[in-house]
């Protein structure tokens, strides 16, 4: 299941949930829900936060992956300020979080500590 919605903890903010199995049916569907829910945001706001929350994905093929993957390099770089990613640790996050976090993008374990970091960071703003 994908599912993105307004995070009403934080204002300008969206999450967008990824678990189970994906096919290509689903992320097609889902991309379009998405762009729905961001665009309201966007229109609301200008700008948005994202939490992307990761735990217990899994594509059922690579087109799925390469679809999902394409369209939230492209969609989420537009408008984004703050981006909190939740992932499942394993040595192979742990290491991604190493080489990949910024000032403005940030990987977490636990859900409530991405929330967290994104509600102190986007008041910062």
């Amino acid at each position: 299941m994908i599912e993105t919605i307004e995070c009403k903890m934080i204002p300008a903010t969206i999450m967008h949930r990824v678990t189970g199995n994906i096919d290509i049916e689903e992320v097609k569907r889902s991309i379009n829900e998405a762009n729905e829910a961001i665009n309201k945001i966007i229109d609301k706001y200008g700008r948005f936060n994202l939490i992307i929350d990761l735990r217990g994905i899994s594509f059922t093929d690579l087109a799925a992956h390469k679809k999902w993957k394409i369209w939230s390099q492209s969609k989420l770089t537009e408008k984004v300020d703050y981006i909190a990613i939740v992932l499942v640790y394993s040595p192979h996050t742990k290491a991604e979080k190493e080489l990949m976090e910024t000032e403005t993008v940030q990987f977490f374990f636990d859900l409530h500590e991405g929330i967290k970091w994104l509600q102190s960071s986007a008041t910062l703003k």
